[in-house]
């Protein structure tokens, strides 16, 4: 039984959310077309670039992203708070960023206006509207450049709650990982259009800050991330299991992850859970709320996850 978009996403529950779009009938968000022979490579920057909008507008913040050639990834962050603490000349401004043709709510009842701000805040920190105008978008770009109409994405967006440290950490991994699994480059350094790629030329310029950009966001050290992403992905282009050395283990067992089946739970991460990931006990406490008897994805953590972080 499908279970509705406003118990899958629950910002009381955990403000980070893994997010998947995919393409209709074999069509090509960016790459080339096996069937056609046509390259939409270039679609790859429509996405970042509409990314970066977005994530300037919205109080949702990208952790971790991929373009595929069908498909893109995201890891996002609601930052409920820094929304709340918006003056209401600053809500009206991002929301007609989006909408030039909002209403114009100066000439508005002080109770209507107020009224109306307040909702454009909330959906301003709304992840089903962050993927609306960032869908919408590329879907009218790609039907515009080949003169079609018509639906573009294989339905509603797919979301994945990331309950605790040890699934934050595993879906990130994975998403910057995509390119190199599906064999399109050899390292994080060649995987374009990529949250990794992209973190690993801002480093240089942000590690002389106290709190780099992004990751002050994450719960973990932005070294050992690299560090954990890189060996990680040598282990899976080379296809072999690889001595663990002592650091990796130590983060990822810091962060309650069985280090044992760490390459593993990467390679069957996309198949082993429904909408929770976490740790048995977070997932079995969230069915006990929503009066679900049995979720895709217990006996993955169970395998994956150790029941507390270190």
């Amino acid at each position: 039984m499908a279970l509705a978009r406003k118990h899958q996403i629950d910002l009381t529950v955990t403000q980070y959310y893994h997010c998947i779009s995919r393409c209709v009938r074999q069509a090509f968000l960016c790459g080339k077309s096996k069937q056609t022979g046509k390259n939409y490579e270039h679609r790859r920057a429509w996405a970042v670039s509409r990314l970066k909008v977005l994530a300037e507008i919205f109080s949702i913040n990208i952790c971790a992203y991929a373009i595929m050639s069908n498909h893109y990834h995201l890891v996002l962050h609601v930052d409920v708070e820094a929304a709340k603490n918006w003056s209401t000349t600053e809500v009206i401004s991002r929301w007609k960023r989006l909408f030039k043709y909002a209403p114009e709510v100066e000439i508005l009842h002080i109770d209507a206006q107020h009224k109306l701000v307040e909702q454009w805040r909330r959906q301003l920190t709304d992840i089903s509207w962050f993927m609306r105008c960032l869908n919408e978008y590329l879907a009218r770009r790609a039907n515009i450049e080949e003169g079609c109409k018509g639906r573009f994405w294989e339905g509603r967006y797919k979301s994945q709650a990331l309950l605790d440290e040890s699934a934050l950490l595993t879906c990130m991994s994975y998403v910057d990982l995509n390119p190199v699994r599906a064999g399109l480059c050899n390292s994080l350094e060649e995987s374009d259009f990529t949250s990794i790629q992209q973190r690993l030329r801002n480093y240089e310029k942000d590690k002389h800050l106290s709190k780099p950009k992004l990751m002050h966001l994450l719960p973990f050290d932005e070294k050992s991330y690299f560090e954990l992403v890189h060996w990680t992905g040598t282990i899976v282009r080379e296809d072999k299991k690889g001595f663990i050395p002592l650091s990796i283990k130590k983060t990822l067992n810091m962060y309650g992850i069985n280090d044992k089946q760490w390459i593993q739970s990467l390679q069957h991460f996309d198949r082993s859970y429904s909408w929770l990931i976490g740790r048995v006990d977070e997932i079995k406490e969230r069915c006990i709320i929503l009066k679900r008897k049995w979720i895709q994805g217990v006996s993955a953590s169970n395998k994956y996850f150790l029941n507390h972080a270190a």
